[in-house]
């Protein structure tokens, strides 16, 4: 083999192909513009790949991810799909400003910025939120000038493709079932599978460990009915990720996503379907209590007592089985459309009674416990849900007054804690504690003589961005009281530069660190 056929047979193993970029479209449709932009995603990988090929961690293929995702930037932005513009339209809602990270109002003399058009700001971000993933444990900071540099460099090429590009197709659109033949609940949910599954934004980037969890609870679900089937585990699986899942760098469910694009990029047709995307809701599986059954809807009640509607149109063959009956429990996981919820994926229907009425018991119980450990320990902690303590003898003298705690609390829990100081704490609002040992010096708040402002700089920046160690609520406490002041990210600026930068979105990596999760599995 020739020299030259050699290095043309490596240029081609690199090359980005169309199906490589029509795989982020709906189906992975293919349209006759997708060869240009495989074109322009082919023009800037080469450079991308020559800023990162040296970085730790950072392959071609995650050099392919990023000129696929511009190209596709370009993509949305010609047809007016809409995606991009529905994150920076949320973004202002969610957090009262325009923009993640940069200031817009900073205008760049070569490339100002433009809603309509590539921006570089948009493509600084882009960049971001690729190159972030190449290395879990680390937060990068979005101001790295190698960034900033490539983003540079790459605008000549994405503007040319943004006034080159042909006629563009954007997203199918909603239509009647009379015109598609396709129920409209069907319609938004292949739509959310779609952003779930491919778009450049908000594709989950590790569908298999996202669904773990689920895939177990299915299985136990389908066995439980004996009824194992792997076509029922998949469906099951396909129906409730799209309608579930936090996706994309806002980490919102899929629906939130569609109806904010919707909103801002909609065709005559899908005018009357705004308000129904926008008053969308989702319920993982829970337990329901059949109380009456009519021909086409019935009324259910959850564990809480709610009474719900639930439609036929979602069950198989569009009708209630003969085994729904009044009295009788059922497992589901529901989805509100246009004020009734219909069954999302796969139930468990015609189970006793005593099924439902015990799991409310347990959870009136439940949730009493939870009130009554939750003012108890209010008490024991002076009104003050975050605290420190030395030691894990300190802890416990607080916590329970001195009284013997070993018949209340959980036995992992002293070996966890035991030989642990430096405790911090936080109450919960369902009576639990978080308990990180060897954390106090992260946190400032007054009388915590074990606040380190070193320790804090990186430790403030885990608790907030690792929610393997925190709760919802807890991150929210702290960001609300600024207990983490002196979290900073890496800078080649200053400290003081990334600190400033982690301080002024420190809301939204909190959110953004929930990206790619599904809802707690329950217990079956």
């Amino acid at each position: 083999m020739s020299k030259a056929k050699k290095s043309k047979s490596a240029f081609n193993s690199n090359k980005i192909t169309r199906l490589d970029f029509s795989a982020t479209h709906f189906k992975a449709w293919q349209l006759p513009s997708d060869m240009f932009y495989t074109g322009v995603a082919n023009k800037v990988y080469p450079l991308i790949q020559k800023v990162f090929s040296a970085q730790p961690g950072f392959t071609p293929a995650t050099s392919k991810r990023m000129a696929i995702i511009l190209a596709c930037y370009v993509e949305d932005l010609v047809a007016g799909s809409g995606v991009w513009a529905a994150f920076t339209s949320l973004f202002k809602k969610k957090y009262g400003k325009s923009f993640p990270f940069y200031n817009i109002r900073e205008q760049s003399d070569l490339f100002p910025y433009d809603d309509d058009k590539p921006s570089f700001h948009a493509v600084l971000f882009l960049l971001w939120y690729v190159a972030n993933d190449v290395n879990p444990d680390t937060v990068l900071n979005p101001g790295n000038p190698a960034l900033r540099m490539l983003a540079m460099s790459l605008m000549p090429d994405l503007l040319k493709a943004y006034d080159d590009a042909p006629d563009t197709p954007a997203r199918p659109i909603l239509l009647s079932e009379e015109e598609s033949g396709i129920p409209l609940f069907y319609q938004i949910r292949n739509l959310c599978a779609w952003l779930c599954d491919r778009c450049y934004l908000t594709c989950i980037n590790d569908i298999d460990k996202v669904t773990t969890e689920f895939r177990d609870f299915i299985n136990r679900m389908i066995q439980s009915v004996d009824d194992y089937d792997p076509e029922r585990e998949s469906y099951a699986i396909d129906s409730f990720v799209p309608m579930n899942a936090l996706i994309g760098p806002l980490a919102i469910p899929a629906y939130e996503w569609l109806a904010e694009i919707v909103c801002l990029y909609h065709e005559p047709e899908e005018e009357e379907y705004i308000s129904i995307l926008e008053t969308l809701k989702s319920r993982p599986y829970g337990y329901y209590k059949y109380e009456t059954v009519g021909e086409s809807e019935l009324i259910l009640r959850d564990v809480n007592g709610e009474i719900l509607t639930l439609a036929a149109a979602s069950m198989p063959g569009g009708r209630f089985s003969p085994d729904i009956m009044p009295g009788r429990s059922a497992l589901l996981s529901l989805v509100l459309v246009d004020g009734v919820w219909l069954m999302n994926g796969l139930g468990v229907h015609g189970l006793p009674e005593e099924v439902y009425e015990e799991c409310r018991k347990i959870h009136i119980a439940k949730e009493k416990n939870h009130k009554e450990a939750y003012k108890y320990l209010m008490m024991s902690f002076g009104k003050q849900r975050m605290g420190v303590c030395g030691s894990y003898e300190e802890y416990i003298k607080l916590a329970y007054r001195g009284d013997d705690p070993n018949a209340e609390v959980d036995a992992k829990l002293f070996a966890d804690i035991r030989d642990a100081g430096n405790l911090l704490y936080f109450l919960n609002s369902d009576g639990t504690v978080s308990i990180l040992p060897g954390w106090a010096q992260s946190v400032r708040m007054n009388d915590n003589p074990y606040y380190d402002s070193n320790d804090a700089s990186h430790d403030g920046i885990a608790l907030i961005m690792d929610h393997s160690l925190s709760t919802a609520e807890m991150r929210q406490y702290i960001i609300k009281h600024k207990l983490v002041p002196d979290a900073a990210l890496s800078s080649v600026i200053s400290p003081e530069a990334g600190r400033d930068m982690f301080q002024k979105n420190i809301r939204f990596l909190n959110d953004y660190s929930d990206r790619d999760t599904m809802p707690v599995v329950m217990d079956m």
